[in-house]
């Protein structure tokens, strides 16, 4: 089956409400990665008996109602002993494609899911990471004082992401300029490149993520650069914050 843009709009909304993509999918019971090839358009389709039986059950209290305002009608039918929670849905939400299948865009009432493509995601300098501080204020906050402009994204964003511009902090690796998209929620994955805060010497880092049981490890991505490794059971505070880097692109108009 097709995933609809109000499908879309569903994951979005639950991962607002579970707090990240990695919960939406242990809630599922499914991969990270599949919630997020979702998102990012990579994955167009699904089985049916995946969404009846997975996927549905968690995204019925998200789905657009029969008023097209997020409220939802549910009926107490199961298809078996152990079947899902089935949610009556208007199929005029359905209606939005056309005869060849292609989305032919949301109907009356539908909220657009991506609030932060059509406003641009906020862009900050990679210097400016060391002066953030959770303990000190909020994310968007930070924001807020230190972004330089609003960019543009093709693709699936969200308003928990934001964007870094590299200057010169790594040579060899990325040219100056380019753009590095933030997920402000996503647990890092093993073998994803993050960007760090040391709690201890306050030192911004970038590097490969990998996890071994409670071993952490960050490699620098920085020729002959760092390795940090520490026991996450024994040093729950190693890192002040550590962000997952989604994407890297780079305007070469502007090199």
């Amino acid at each position: 089956m097709k995933i609809t843009p109000q499908i879309l709009l569903a994951v979005r909304r639950a991962v607002d409400y579970y707090g990240n993509t990695s919960q939406v999918a242990k809630a599922m019971g499914i991969a990270h990665s599949t919630v997020f090839f979702w998102l990012k358009g990579k994955t167009v389709s699904m089985s049916g008996k995946l969404w009846q039986t997975k996927i549905r059950p968690v995204l019925a209290p998200f789905l657009p109602g029969e008023q097209g305002n997020g409220n939802v009608k549910y009926s107490c039918q199961t298809g078996s002993a152990s079947g899902p929670l089935i949610l009556h849905e208007d199929a005029g939400v359905y209606q939005t494609m056309n005869g060849n299948g292609l989305f032919a865009g949301y109907p009356p009432g539908i909220e657009t899911p991506d609030t932060a493509k059509a406003e641009g995601l906020p862009v900050i300098p990679y210097s400016a990471l060391t002066q953030f501080d959770p303990s000190a204020g909020s994310v968007r906050s930070f924001l807020k004082q230190h972004s330089t402009e609003k960019l543009d994204w093709s693709g699936c964003t969200m308003d928990s992401f934001f964007a870094v511009r590299l200057d010169n902090e790594f040579p060899g690796v990325f040219l100056p300029g380019t753009d590095l998209l933030i997920s402000t929620v996503d647990f890092p994955e093993d073998q994803s490149i993050v960007i760090a805060r040391l709690r201890e010497s306050g030192e911004v880092i970038m590097g490969k993520y990998t996890r071994s049981g409670s071993r952490i490890t960050i490699l620098s991505l920085l020729q002959n650069g760092e390795e940090i490794s520490w026991d996450c059971s024994a040093s729950l505070g190693y890192t002040l914050w550590c962000f997952h880097v989604l994407e890297a692109k780079l305007d070469l108009r502007n090199i």
